[in-house]
């Protein structure tokens, strides 16, 4: 005797579930957008640079000048 297995697996979404998805992404991405963060400008870079650079000064003082040396050339290519 031999068994046949047959498979009743639908191919469609079920119902509504499309809407749903869309629905869903729909918001998911004005959120998305309403919480995404201020762009940051070429000033404020250079800034965080410059106060990473001031409190490694005692630790690292070789790479606090470097990256103080970088802030200012970021600088004078983006800035000034």
């Amino acid at each position: 005797m031999t068994a046949i297995t047959v498979s009743a697996f639908r191919r469609t979404a079920p119902r509504g579930a499309v809407v749903a998805a869309e629905v869903f992404t729909r918001i998911w991405n004005g959120l998305r957008v309403m919480f995404a963060p201020a762009p940051r400008t070429h000033e404020q870079e250079v800034a965080d640079v410059r106060a990473l650079a001031h409190a490694l000064r005692h630790e690292d003082p070789r790479l606090s000048s470097e990256l103080m040396c970088a802030a200012d050339r970021y600088e004078r290519h983006y800035v000034g």
